[in-house]
């Protein structure tokens, strides 16, 4: 057997949080709950998911806007009307009414837009540059009026979702920037909400979303194109559609961004699979893992310490706050364009084997402070394989380790050990496991988890 141990090192809890900001995208709540869909706390007791997000940490809510949803049919054979405009005023009057702000991502689209497809509304079809910069500055303003008739203007105004290829593209697919016509579309959706600011003194934040692949070049291609006006990139950060982007390099990234634009940086959508292996209903679940190369399994305790590490990973490095995508999504009779159901069941933070009770991802949302160690050295911890012995994992520690657990992927249950008094010398048997990904928590005797990856092979 050969032993290969990630050189990546995590540590929960750790150090201060600061100024960082714990979010969560409901869009999907409205239409959950109509579809039948209910939310449970730990105790198994009924609640109310916006105001039981705000209970549990939450400081602002994402919601996501459509045109025209109606103009897509439903798996079910029935037009969208969820992501419209009346299902985004109400979602926004729960959010105020829980006590949380807003963070509004406007899609310029009838239905989801993202990297690979950026097409405009169907009403917009056909016009030329003058006439459609025109209309998205319109648009958008007469969206921040709606919000703010009903006293429930944003925080934050997204222009656009996941802007990697394109923008209020004429066609699907998007085929690329042409910024000397994209540029100015930008910029249209900048001015609406600075102009909306002057003229009601708002002090809405305006926002730029791209993918963690595409957001190091395209803010340099916005630069370049001459957009300017705008507070925030916002970042999607993915495991699964990520696979080998660890959770440290999306600490440089956003330090990058940080220091050479001057923006604020957030993570505005993540996701991560706490189950793999089994779903709620006979609708696919579209995470189907976590990557490569982020060290945590697939498990209610791993989507905690994942969020917990990526906060405080991007709050070290300048960034402003994380926001989780549909943690809300359970299953019900809910339609969208590709099936019924949940897709993402499985990545939610309620746990559908269980009622849909409240899981423990809930709890990044409350840590605002936690302990005060500092962080371990990145060789305070080594993991290799013992030279003497083919069938062990030896570990050297400059911190007692009070308890181990060897676990699989999917966060079985292998092996465990533990001594209170702690040791800084451990041999871990694995003779005789299939060949294969595993995690090995280690619980140091001040509290402090390090988790490590190891490949047996």
């Amino acid at each position: 057997m050969a032993y290969f141990v990630s050189s990546l090192l995590f540590l929960l809890p750790a150090l201060l949080l600061g100024q960082c900001l714990q979010g969560v995208d409901l869009s999907y709540v409205n239409a959950v709950e109509a579809g039948g869909g209910v939310y449970r706390d730990t105790e198994g007791n009924r609640v109310d998911p916006f105001a039981y997000f705000a209970e549990r940490g939450a400081e602002m809510v994402r919601l996501r806007l459509w045109h025209t949803p109606e103009n897509n049919e439903s798996a079910c054979g029935a037009p969208i009307t969820s992501g419209g405009l009346a299902d985004m005023l109400r979602a926004a009057r729960r959010a105020d009414s829980a006590g949380m702000k807003i963070n509004l991502a406007v899609h310029y689209g009838d239905y989801f837009v993202d990297p690979g497809k950026q097409r405009r509304p169907a009403a917009w079809d056909g016009l030329d540059q003058a006439i459609l910069l025109d209309s998205i500055y319109g648009y958008t303003y007469r969206v921040l009026d709606s919000m703010y008739a009903q006293g429930t203007p944003p925080a934050i105004l997204a222009v656009g979702n996941e802007t990697d290829n394109g923008f209020v593209d004429a066609s699907v697919p998007t085929n690329g920037f042409e910024w000397a016509v994209d540029g100015p579309k930008f910029q249209a959706g900048i001015d609406a909400v600075a102009a909306f600011n002057e003229a009601r003194g708002t002090t809405i934040r305006s926002a730029i979303h791209m993918t963690e692949r595409y957001v190091r070049y395209g803010a340099e291609a916005l630069r370049d194109a001459g957009v300017t006006g705008f507070d925030i990139f916002g970042v999607s950060y993915y495991p699964f559609f990520n696979p080998e982007t660890t959770v440290e390099a999306i600490g440089v990234l956003v330090k990058h961004l940080v220091e050479s634009y001057g923006k604020e940086v957030m993570i505005f959508e993540t996701g991560f699979s706490w189950n793999n292996t089994a779903g709620a209903d006979d609708y696919n679940n579209f995470l189907g893992g976590n990557g490569n190369v982020v060290d945590y399994p697939a498990t209610p305790q791993g989507q905690l310490d994942f969020l917990v590490d990526l906060t405080q990973t991007v709050c070290e490095n300048g960034g402003m706050g994380v926001f989780y995508w549909e943690p809300a999504w359970v299953t019900s009779t809910l339609c969208d364009a590709w099936g019924q159901g949940s897709s993402y069941e499985n990545a939610t933070f309620f746990d559908f084997q269980r009622e849909n009770r409240a899981l423990p991802a809930f709890e990044f949302l409350s840590y605002e402070t936690v302990a005060t160690h500092a962080p371990l050295g990145a060789d305070a911890i080594r993991v290799y394989a013992n030279p003497t012995s083919d069938d062990r994992i030896y570990i050297e520690s400059n911190e007692p380790i009070a308890s181990y657990q060897l676990l699989t992927v999917n966060g079985r249950l292998v092996m465990e050990n533990s001594d209170k008094e702690g040791r800084l010398h451990l041999e871990v048997p694995v003779d005789g496991l299939p060949d294969g990904i595993y995690f090995l928590r280690m619980q140091l005797r001040d509290g402090r988890t390090v988790n490590r990856r190891v490949s047996i092979k």
